[in-house]
């Protein structure tokens, strides 16, 4: 449970395996359920790195765009000028 509390979280799973793997009914099925919480926790936590990453990518693209759209605003400002 301390590497839990320290988010190692595939340690922590690891070591709750074991315990399935060697324990007693009661010691098994206490791991079996934080093995369920940890999971659960890893596809969270994949859901928010993807959906950050998504976030990036989409302010990036719009950055981009607005850089697109500007580049032709100030030509036609230098030639005005000119």
């Amino acid at each position: 449970m301390c590497l839990y509390n320290q988010d190692k979280l595939t340690d922590s799973r690891t070591e709750f395996q074991r315990i399935v793997n060697g324990s007693s009914d009661r010691s098994k099925s206490l791991a079996r359920q934080w093995i369920r919480v940890i999971e659960a926790d890893l596809e969270r936590l994949d859901a928010l790195r993807q959906a950050r990453r998504r976030l990036r990518e989409q302010r990036e693209e719009a950055q981009q765009d607005a850089a697109e759209e500007e580049a032709p605003e100030a030509e036609a400002a230098a030639s005005v000028s000119s």
